[in-house]
């Protein structure tokens, strides 16, 4: 036995220490990663005072541990974007607060992030909201990062610095070395990139001088973006270990440009397209994942996603030959799931002013709700947002009465005439876009708070545009395709559409059939007893910036953008009061009374139905 041990060590001494000999050291380092936090940064929710199982809090406990046991020079801790919206908490800090440091960013600060990718949600807010908290990021440490964001025109980045066209906006990698013993370290790399589609989101006034792709990759695809930048790395030489964190999504959805494609969710093929990166980090989806596929060169690698409930830890175990050289490199991950975790109780204690000053401000009564909400509520009950959306009810009339009298709030100071048709998705939600979160009942008094679980995109402006009637009739038309019959003979969304791509219609009496072949559902469409298709004239049209910015096939079918638009709440108004759900609370304080059936304002109430049978 002693013969055998004497001949291996001699066989290790002559041909070097590999990874798999015997007596082979090896070193660790943990990559952290949280992915869509959407602005959780309190123990409770503002809107609900229910406690927040996967907040920031709870990610700082997450990191705290990792550090005891790795050592806090051994962690890289990444957030992967869609960090600010989403919380009413963040809301207010974003909108009434605009210059102050936003909670979530006291929540990166404090818990000494490397990097944070800019998500898509990053750009639901003006350059005067988001600027000051990228300046809280930088002056922290904390690089902010979108290699494929690019500027459109020479200009400065958004460190301020001097940059020509095509040049990234933010920064597009970090570097962090890892020291291990004497001579033994390792140099990482971590590549962010936002998502490519996010020009179908939001209005182009949000990133004046940012495009979502490379000049040299008009395509906008991840994989093209990965080689570019870890070809560079590699030339240079300046990392051993690549990470790609990516704001892409695995999931398809709509908004594709080839078949089987969804420009949003590319985390796939930009795997299998790309080589040489040792994790990869995504987002977008809210899905939690931990898995592996193969790269360009067949290597299996893994892409992890938190899924905005779990932080991810990949472990890196280091191998070093006898020259200080990496003779291997292997990963493993897991979640660490945040409803595990218990609230870091100094953080707590630092964001709490937050969400009590949030509080105060969102529950300043506005108006009443009577005569018939009960009714309203009881025929609701149970039903999620995609009922809404093949069922009229008084709830979605709201909001189309909301957008129709907004859309005329500038007529007699500015001569801009209003709209007399409205479009919108499903509004009443959830933060699970399932069920619904509030209905109104007979008596209530109704706050701030109670309005953004009605309708919570905080980041949705209104604006009108004249379509004409063709264009309107096509868009019905492909709405009415995006559904289906179940098997239990009921209409719902098709599998692979969106209930945010999926609108209703108010000012038009319009009947969908969905026995019909697609393309000849709309057996009705009306307004005010005219067939659509026999109107001469453009219809005017309120809906929001979201729909206008092309998401889910509207450009495709419309070829309308925000151009096109008659009026912008934001030309004479400021940010926090054009959204749909800062002008649902006018409206309620407009009336001071609201009924299920208080009439149309402007335009004229309209009657809806799907077909089934």
């Amino acid at each position: 036995m002693k013969k055998f041990l004497t001949l291996s060590l001699l066989i290790s001494a002559m041909f070097g220490m590999s990874c798999s000999a015997a007596l082979a050291k090896v070193y660790q380092f943990e990559v952290l990663s949280t992915t869509d936090m959407h602005g959780r940064a309190t123990a409770k929710d503002a809107s609900t005072q229910k406690p927040v199982p996967n907040s920031m809090l709870k990610v700082a406990t997450v990191v705290k541990q990792e550090r005891d046991k790795f050592g806090k020079d051994k962690i890289i801790l990444i957030d992967n974007g869609d960090l600010l919206q989403g919380t009413l908490v963040s809301q207010f800090a974003l909108t009434q607060k605009t210059e102050k440091e936003n909670p979530m960013l006291t929540a990166l600060k404090y818990i000494k992030y490397d990097a944070w990718v800019m998500g898509n949600h990053e750009f639901n807010y003006t350059t005067n909201q988001r600027n000051p908290q990228l300046n809280y990021a930088n002056n922290a440490g904390i690089a902010t990062l979108g290699a494929n964001i690019v500027l459109k025109e020479d200009g400065v980045n958004e460190r301020g610095v001097a940059a020509k066209k095509g040049q990234p906006f933010y920064q597009p990698y970090i570097i962090k070395t890892i020291n291990f013993d004497k001579n033994k370290k390792v140099r990482v790399a971590v590549i962010g990139f936002g998502n490519a589609n996010n020009e179908n989101w939001d209005r182009a006034c949000n990133y004046p001088n940012e495009q979502f792709r490379s000049l040299d990759n008009p395509e906008g695809l991840l994989e093209n973006e990965i080689n570019k930048w870890v070809e560079k790395i590699k030339k240079d030489n300046l990392a051993d270990v690549i990470i790609v964190s990516a704001h892409s999504g695995k999931s398809n959805d709509t908004n594709t440009v080839v078949e089987g494609f969804s420009m949003e969710s590319q985390i796939i093929s930009g795997v299998q397209g790309s080589k040489d990166v040792d994790l990869y980090i995504y987002g977008h989806d809210h899905q939690q994942n931990i898995e592996k596929i193969k790269n360009k060169d067949g290597k299996e690698v893994y892409i992890v996603n938190g899924g905005g409930t779990a932080v991810t830890k990949s472990i890196f175990t280091i191998n070093f030959d006898r020259k200080h050289k990496i003779s291997k490199c292997n990963v493993s991950s897991t979640p660490a799931n945040l409803a595990d975790y218990k609230n870091d109780k100094k953080l707590e204690q630092a964001v709490t002013p937050w969400y009590k000053e949030t509080i105060a401000w969102a529950e300043r009564p506005l108006g009443k709700f009577t005569g018939g909400w009960n009714k309203v509520a009881s025929e609701t009950k149970n039903k999620t947002n995609e009922d809404l959306l093949v069922k009229q009810t008084e709830v979605a009339n709201l909001i189309h009465k909301v957008q129709l009298w907004a859309s005329w709030m500038d007529y007699k100071t500015h001569g801009i005439k209003g709209a007399t048709v409205s479009i919108t998705s499903s509004v009443v939600s959830s933060k699970d876009d399932k069920t619904l979160a509030f209905i109104p009942h007979d008596g209530d008094t109704v706050s701030i708070n109670e309005l953004a679980l009605i309708y919570r995109f905080s980041n949705n402006i209104l604006c009108t545009v004249d379509m004409t009637p063709q264009q309107l009739y096509a868009w019905m038309s492909r709405v009415a395709d995006k559904l289906m019959i179940d098997e239990n003979g009921n209409a719902k969304i098709k599998p692979d559409q969106s209930i945010h791509g999926t609108d209703t219609f108010y000012g038009i009496d319009y009947t969908f059939d969905l026995t019909k072949p697609e393309g000849q559902r709309v057996v009705s469409a009306k307004i005010k007893g005219q067939n659509l298709l026999e109107m001469k004239e453009p219809v005017r049209v309120v809906l929001n910036t979201f729909r206008m910015a092309g998401a889910h096939s509207f450009y495709e079918t419309t070829k309308l953008t925000e151009k096109d638009c008659a009026w912008n709440a934001t030309d004479f108004h400021p940010e926090d009061e054009a959204n749909v759900q800062s002008q649902l609370g006018e409206y309620v304080r407009h009336l001071k009374n609201v009924t299920p059936d208080q009439p149309t304002e402007y335009g004229y109430d309209s009657k809806w139905e799907v077909l089934t049978k």
